[in-house]
């Protein structure tokens, strides 16, 4: 089954005034992804379904307590390109509608996280996701 998805992945850290905690940070990575998986049948309606997706950064976002985080030329920025393993279910409504469950972590690091003193053990950043979605089957 070929699937071409627009997914946001990213990250959100809300601020908590009333606790001392005044950061606020906010991430948003916008993606064109491809999955190649294999689905195997536990029912006419139900499968589990395994694989590889491979996405493409469209654009990114990134806000923190004074605005948008304008990029340091310093500091790499994210890669263009993700690969990720995934694995799921996914669910049959009727010969139209199915629901998915999807859990996904990036096999490369999307970014190296910046200003790291451990190099040697932080390999840097990476996507992980889990994902509910509602698919249309076209017939």
């Amino acid at each position: 089954q070929l699937e071409i998805n627009f997914i946001q992945k990213g990250s959100r850290k809300n601020a908590h005034p009333d606790k001392g905690d005044y950061v606020k940070y906010l991430l948003r990575l916008n993606y064109v992804e491809v999955p190649v998986m294999y689905r195997f049948r536990i029912k006419n309606f139900l499968k589990i379904e395994a694989g590889v997706m491979f996405a493409y950064l469209i654009n990114t976002k990134e806000f923190d307590i004074q605005g948008q985080v304008t990029p340091d030329p310093t500091v790499a920025g994210f890669k263009k390109y993700d690969l990720s393993a995934f694995a799921g279910i996914n669910y049959k409504i009727n010969d139209s509608f199915s629901l998915s469950l999807r859990y996904s972590y990036s096999v490369l690091a999307i970014r190296p996280k910046p200003n790291s003193v451990t190099y040697r053990y932080d390999s840097g950043q990476f996507n992980e996701v889990v994902c509910t979605s509602l698919q249309y089957n076209f017939n």
